[in-house]
């Protein structure tokens, strides 16, 4: 059903990633659906773009809520690289989120 939505390029990518899977006997899931469209059309200096934000993300006006879906947002951004001790995430969130 999927492939009958997909053309072109995204179909090739698929493909690619989906028959190797299929064959083994492996289930697809929407997660590697997505990974693979990620890593196959997102912008090469997207995942340095949200590291560079998630180092330096600040609550400033936003809810509790709205900034732990921030974060999230940028964590996935970075996808198979998670942050490092390097990005010093857990540090700078802590001394720059609020407790209510």
């Amino acid at each position: 059903l999927v492939l009958t939505l997909l053309a072109d390029k995204v179909r090739s990518a698929w493909l690619a990633l989906a028959v190797p899977h299929k064959n083994a006997g492996n289930i697809l899931t929407w997660d590697m659906f997505r990974k693979c469209m990620r890593e196959a059309f997102a912008a090469p200096d997207k995942e340095f773009s949200a590291r560079m934000q998630l180092r330096h993300v600040q609550q400033n006006s936003m809810s509790v809520k709205e900034y732990v879906r921030h974060v999230r947002s940028l964590i996935a951004h970075i996808g198979a690289n998670p942050p490092s001790s390097y990005d010093s995430y857990d540090t700078h969130a802590r001394t720059h989120a609020r407790t209510h």
